[in-house]
Formats: C-alpha cells, sequence, structure tokens
C-alpha cells in the first residue's frame, strides 16, 4: 500500500503544479488584455479630444505626463501652422504598455512651419504613432509622418 500512495503522491504533485501554471497564465493574460483595452480607450479618447479642435495645454495635461514634453511641443509646433489639425485613427494595436495607431493627419497650413510661410493648402497624410503608456497617461511616444508628401501637397517639392 505505501508505494500505491507513493506513487499517487508523485504522480498528482505534477498535475497540481500544471494546473496552477495554467491557472496564473489565464489571470495574467486576462489581465493584460484589460490593460491594453484601458490604453487603447486612453488613447481612443485622447485623439477625441484633440482631433479637430483646439490644442489647449489643460487637455494635453491631462492625457501627457510631464515626462513626454517633446510630444506636448510637437502637438504645440503643429497646432501653430495647422489650427485645429485632424488625427483620424484608422488602425489601433495594444501591446503591453504600448498603443500604435495608423491615422490620417489633415489639416489646412494657415501658419508659418519653421521657415515655411503658410500657403493656405490642404494636408492629407499618413501617419503612424506608437505610445507608452503609464499611470494612466502617455509617457513616451514615437511618431512617422510621411513627411514628403507633406511638402508635396503644401507645393514645397
Amino acid at each position: 500500500m505505501k508505494t500505491n500512495n507513493h506513487i499517487n503522491k508523485v504522480a498528482i504533485r505534477p498535475l497540481v503544479s500544471l494546473i496552477l501554471i495554467f491557472v496564473i497564465t489565464l489571470s495574467v493574460q486576462a489581465q493584460d488584455k484589460k490593460t491594453c483595452q484601458a490604453n487603447k480607450d486612453l488613447i481612443k479618447e485622447y485623439l477625441g479630444a484633440l482631433s479637430g479642435k483646439e490644442k489647449t495645454a489643460a487637455v494635453m495635461d491631462k492625457y501627457i505626463a510631464d515626462a513626454d514634453s517633446i510630444l506636448k511641443r510637437h502637438i504645440m509646433e503643429f497646432e501653430a501652422s495647422f489650427p485645429k489639425y485632424e488625427l483620424i485613427p484608422e488602425d489601433m494595436i495594444a501591446e503591453g504598455d504600448k498603443v500604435a495607431v495608423r491615422a490620417r493627419f489633415k489639416g489646412i497650413h494657415s501658419g508659418p512651419m519653421g521657415d515655411i510661410q503658410a500657403t493656405n493648402k490642404k494636408a492629407d497624410m499618413p501617419a503612424a504613432i506608437i505610445y507608452r503608456i503609464g499611470d494612466g497617461k502617455i509617457i513616451e511616444h514615437w511618431i512617422f509622418l510621411d513627411q514628403l508628401t507633406l511638402l508635396k501637397q503644401l507645393g514645397i517639392m
């Protein structure tokens, strides 16, 4: 009897370990899915608050952490060149603490952009932005704009 009892205990321990690993994995995956959805919801709300509207410091402070002052500066520079520009999301993918957005940038070039004076021409170009989220705010970003298309549309090239 001792041998059978010992065999049963030895066989059950790995099974219990596998069940625990499975339950923990499911729990982590569920939490990651909730976090990804919360991050996507934050970015949707953020884009909705800025797109086609005046980009105020108060609105930016609500969504962008002080750690990403470069994003705030970038927004203000584009707002000066393309007042109330739109950033229209077309696709959004979240993984961990990052949200990637494929979007369209639309606006009218009615303010200077560096050395380029206002052309009053419409701009419509593809963009891609990856946001990193922490504590419910954007803490870092990477932006990719089709600047060649923009310069062609403005008649610069």
